[in-house]
């Protein structure tokens, strides 16, 4: 493929999250009290831990909240700005410090829209003071609480750092893969918890040109944890991973996403016709994650150089844009599906119709959930058995060399 030249390079490096995200925060400048006329702007200016705030609001998250016996507090290794006036009251009020500082970090930035007909309403009837507060934090997760008018909706977390795709094939694959591989970590008790500023790192390698397939990532060695195990360094937890080694596994220690998710499925007996479907998205995740089909940013790239009009002086002309609108419009439509981008997907049938489908293979014939009375270690010793399909093995067996996907079982 012909060289972009320097600017049309450094652009190309680009996401739209990366874009948005600049320019750098600045130092703060904390203005002279006989300088502010109004004393509460200045309260608030005043009341920070910190005269940097390092990151922008939209951006990647800040701190773990996590209360789980697996979770170590030095994974927050970030040093946070706070509010410190809110985080007292909340810590005053009987939340816990690692949800205080979370909330207290919110509060460190004005709204950045309010509507003059909910600035005075009750807060003991109405969220919308604290949703303007949450909802112009832009980072890659959300820990929403429920309405004040739906309480049994629960407590949720949204997942944002993907960007649409072309299709609506693509985006149900993004987000069926997200919805199942957290039910497979809340139905395993997997532990993927890696330093914070390890989260920042990868999220700066993803957005390189072809991070997908020249970058690696920081990833956690040992994804099961039982209560006695042993103890490793903080510094030891984790390993240097390319995507595909993440997706797809990397015998002998990490069984990858999709495998866990396809051992999910396997475990709650999901019905054939739903299995094929969901195989449909797993496959084209595992496709762009291996480099078999290319992403929609390396396919741009592509499609611009290779375009009749391009001159290799990083302008895109009218006719390209023309083009490259005219093509993008048609993937979208279904009209046209280039084989670089993914295969042309099935329609979904009719359950009804009454034609029996065949079950995929699966990892093995091991399909029952241990009963919880097991305990932790049964349920380890389960999952590598259950994985054994895919190259896995017990430190039991074979050449008797230890297994990092769990810690040594005693």
């Amino acid at each position: 493929m012909t060289e972009l030249h320097s600017k049309e390079a450094r652009s190309l490096n680009k996401t739209e999250w990366k874009k948005i995200e600049e320019p750098k925060a600045k130092k703060r400048k904390i203005p002279k009290k006989k300088e502010m006329k109004d004393k509460k702007a200045w309260g608030r200016c005043e009341g920070l831990s910190h005269k940097r705030i390092n990151k922008s609001r939209y951006g990647s998250i800040d701190c773990f909240i996590s209360l789980q016996d697996t979770f170590k507090e030095s994974y927050n290794d970030i040093d946070v700005c706070i509010h410190l006036d809110t985080y007292k009251r909340l810590i005053e009020a009987g939340i816990d410090h690692r949800l205080a500082r979370h909330v207290a970090h919110l509060f460190i930035r004005d709204p950045l829209v309010i509507y003059g007909e909910h600035i005075e309403i009750d807060d003991k009837k109405h969220t919308d003071h604290w949703e303007n507060f949450q909802s112009t934090n832009w980072n890659t997760v959300r820990f929403k609480p429920p309405p004040i008018d739906d309480p049994a909706m629960g407590w949720r977390v949204e997942f944002r750092p993907m960007e649409l795709g072309l299709t609506d094939f693509e985006n149900a694959a993004h987000t069926i893969f997200i919805a199942l591989l957290s039910r497979a970590i809340l139905s395993f008790d997997l532990n993927l918890y890696i330093p914070m500023s390890k989260v920042d790192e990868n999220m700066r390698k993803a957005h390189q040109r072809d991070a997908i397939l020249q970058e690696k990532f920081y990833f956690r060695k040992i994804i099961k944890t039982c209560p006695g195990d042993k103890q490793v360094p903080v510094e030891d937890e984790f390993v240097l991973l390319t995507l595909k080694e993440i997706m797809c596994g990397k015998p002998p220690f990490h069984p990858g996403f999709i495998p866990l998710i396809k051992t999910y499925l396997d475990v709650i007996k999901c019905d054939p016709e739903t299995l094929k479907m969901v195989y449909a998205y797993l496959e084209l995740m595992e496709q762009r994650a291996s480099g078999k089909k290319m992403t929609i940013a390396a396919w741009l790239r592509r499609y611009a150089t290779v375009h009749p009009d391009y001159k290799q002086n990083a302008v895109v002309t009218p006719l390209m844009a023309y083009d490259m609108i005219e093509t993008l419009d048609a993937i979208s439509k279904g009209h046209v599906t280039p084989s670089q981008l993914f295969d042309k997907p099935e329609p979904i049938r009719d359950p009804d119709a009454g034609e029996e489908e065949e079950t995929p293979e699966l990892l093995s014939n091991v399909s029952l959930m241990l009963p919880a009375s097991r305990g932790c270690k049964q349920f380890r010793k389960f999952l590598l058995q259950h994985l054994h399909g895919s190259g896995f093995q017990d430190s039991s067996k074979g050449d008797g060399k230890p297994v990092l996907l769990f810690n040594p079982c005693s």
